[in-house]
């Protein structure tokens, strides 16, 4: 299991690396990818905050994350700020199922891209109606694919040519990697301007990437932001001494070997 961890965080740093970003895990809220911080408890508005890669079970807790939010009373505004490259989808969809069903019962859910969206990152995003990307920020869409299964590590045609030399479990994999295909480009068309069409197209088997000005024509973003406006919420910061530590652990090859 921890080779294909390893594996894992290599994919998603090489995807931060592409577009020039590096990341330590956020240790906020007990080492939560999806950490709440109330800005304003009277009048019900919380920041959260997804940054760095999103791995279920191991660095993100959807429990913990609900029970800040069921905290908050009145809860009005939920403000997400994204600065990921992603990780495990069914943690991707996870943000977006818990801000959408607070959605659909009234609360006023915006978000923005500062850095980056990439792959699962990019769900979360979706829940809001109001989503802006900061100028020079990136985004980054492509076919799902797994490494839960240490004998193949790619997107659903690469599994099931392993597949073929496996036992009939490693299918229901594929079957699962399929599923989930198939919700993604449901909610794209949804929650975009694009057509079904051109949901294929991003979530190709190669990365498609997009400028703020192209995310925003692709509808996965509303608007770029504009410097200096009024109602901009805190940003983002990571202590800048954090920053190297997880580029300094993949450099050493038996990084996850070791523990």
């Amino acid at each position: 299991m921890t080779r294909v961890l390893s594996e894992l965080f290599r994919r998603e740093m090489e995807t931060a690396a592409e577009a020039g970003r590096s990341y330590a895990f956020y240790d906020e809220e007990d080492y939560n990818a999806a950490a709440v911080v109330v800005e304003d408890q009277e009048a019900g508005r919380v920041l959260m905050r997804v940054l760095g890669p999103i791995y279920t079970g191991f660095n993100f807790n959807r429990q913990k994350t609900e029970r800040r939010l069921d905290a908050v009373e009145n809860l009005q505004h939920i403000h997400l700020v994204v600065d990921s490259p992603g990780g495990f989808l069914d943690g991707g969809v996870s943000i977006y199922q818990m801000l959408n069903s607070r959605r659909k019962k009234g609360v006023k859910v915006t978000a923005m891209v500062e850095g980056l969206a990439a792959s699962a990152a990019v769900m979360p995003l979706l829940a809001a109606d109001d989503r802006q990307i900061e100028p020079g920020s990136k985004m980054m869409t492509h076919r799902p694919w797994t490494g839960y299964l240490s004998w193949a590590i790619g997107h659903a045609d690469e599994l099931n040519e392993a597949n073929k030399r496996n036992n009939k479990y490693h299918s229901q994999v594929v079957s699962g990697l399929l599923a989930g295909e198939k919700q993604l480009k449901e909610l794209f068309v949804l929650r975009t301007n694009m057509t079904k069409k051109e949901a294929d197209e991003a979530l190709g088997d190669t990365n498609t990437w997009y400028s703020a000005e192209e995310a925003v024509e692709a509808g996965l973003v509303t608007a770029v932001a504009e410097d200096g406006e009024p109602d901009d919420p805190p940003r983002n910061e990571l202590n800048p001494e954090s920053r190297s530590i997880l580029a300094a652990a993949f450099a050493r090859q038996d990084f996850m070997e070791a523990t």
